[in-house]
């Protein structure tokens, strides 16, 4: 099983200047409100709206695209939010979740640039639970 990390580091990304710099130093693929970072041995996509999601990343490679991507974070939150999925990919005949890991057709990557807007999608709402959460525990003593 591979690992599929997800993460939420700000309100959105100035998502103009990102690509442009980003060009300079990774592969790039520009989609409508995705950048896909293709290297040797693994691929990330940032999202305009604020997620990251990392596909076959070690440690050090997703720290390091955190660090630059810092300088395009709008509205930056103190805690960044952080999943871990573990994904397979075998041939199936569709992709579904199963047992807590994302089955996957294929190891292409339109494949996973589908499943990444879900996990994107998925991590802002948890984003905005906690927000309500938080919320509910500050008022609840209020009468």
């Amino acid at each position: 099983m591979q690992k599929c990390i997800s993460y939420c580091t700000c309100e959105r990304f100035d998502f103009k200047n990102l690509v442009s710099s980003f060009e300079e130093k990774y592969k790039v693929t520009k989609y409508k409100n995705v950048l896909l970072i293709a290297e040797k041995s693994w691929i990330c996509l940032v999202f305009d709206y604020w997620s990251i999601i990392a596909w076959w990343v070690q440690y050090d490679n997703i720290k390091r695209l955190l660090e630059d991507l810092k300088g395009f974070e709008i509205n930056s939150y103190d805690e960044i939010i952080r999943e871990e999925f573990y994904y397979e990919e075998k041939s199936r005949d569709r992709v579904k979740i199963a047992n807590d890991v994302i089955n996957l057709t294929s190891d292409d990557i339109e494949e996973k640039l589908a499943v990444s807007h879900w996990i994107a999608q998925s991590m802002k709402l948890i984003f905005f639970e906690n927000k309500v959460e938080n919320t509910i525990q500050i008022s609840k003593n209020i009468p």
